[in-house]
């Protein structure tokens, strides 16, 4: 993979020459930029995925050169830093669309955890911009639920009969259960990712479906009748559906049940 590139824009020469030589150290690749027009014209000329963006500039500000950068390069992440402690500018800045805002003088150190937690960000969102057009017009729900709840049932079933503590569905791969702390394979057809797609459309409510397009990740407690309650993880990812069950006991074992020292349940009652 390409190390980011990241564009820092600062009339300061003396902090441009800082924070390359301690984000290079990072592994990423720096540009510089002096001014706004500078500055663009490096946007244009490079695929840019964070500008550390000063404020205050001789010419065009910093948070004037922010709607234009966010409104030409949306997928480009934008830190902004100033000398001025300003809780009103820091929060127009954040509604312009800036992902961090952080004060001079600073520390190196905590630029580079802003840079790293932005590009974290700007990640997730490029990846549920990905997701959001594979799944325009068709959505995560299929025409036919009910084939999907029952073979989520059946898998539950097997998961309960071996006494397993989890189920692991995973596209082009058989269900995988946890036993004893082990990971088995079973002796099953490998799980396509439509069907993955057709478990999670039947066994979830409308609202749990929309949280799951917006944040690509979702928890929530799925009860099959008759089986038992389970806590399901799903989450989308390399361009398919995971799911990931684990069975919720409805009794609570005691200490005693759970065969453990009994110092355990003195501490307990302290």
């Amino acid at each position: 993979m390409e190390p980011a590139i990241i564009l820092i824009v600062d009339d300061e020469d003396v902090i441009r020459k800082a924070l390359q030589r301690t984000l290079s150290g990072e592994g990423y690749r720096c540009h510089e930029a002096s001014n706004a027009e500078q500055a663009l014209e490096e946007l244009k000329r490079n695929p840019v995925a964070l500008v550390i963006l000063d404020i205050k500039m001789p010419g065009r500000s910093g948070l004037e050169l922010l709607p234009e950068i966010k409104a030409s390069y949306p997928d480009t992440a934008v830190i902004m830093a100033t000398a001025t402690i300003d809780t009103s500018i820091a929060v127009k800045a954040m509604k312009l669309g800036a992902h961090d805002y952080i004060t001079k003088p600073f520390s190196l150190d905590e630029v580079v955890l802003s840079v790293q937690a932005a590009l974290r960000k700007r990640e997730l969102e490029l990846a549920n911009k990905d997701f959001q057009r594979q799944t325009e017009g068709r959505g995560v729900e299929p025409v036919k639920t009910a084939g999907g709840r029952a073979q989520a049932d059946r898998l539950l079933k097997l998961t309960v009969d071996k006494s397993a503590s989890d189920l692991h569905l995973r596209a082009s791969r058989p269900p995988i259960l946890r036993i004893d702390g082990v990971l088995v394979r079973q002796d099953l057809p490998p799980v396509s990712a439509e069907e993955i797609e057709e478990i999670l459309a039947s066994i979830t409510k409308p609202e749990q479906k929309d949280t799951f397009r917006k944040d690509m990740e979702l928890d929530f407690v799925y009860v099959a009748p008759g089986i038992g309650r389970f806590r399901v993880n799903a989450l989308w990812q390399t361009g398919t559906i995971s799911l990931a069950f684990r069975t919720v006991p409805f009794e609570v074992l005691s200490i005693d049940k759970l065969g453990l020292p009994q110092i355990c349940k003195a501490l307990v009652l302290k």
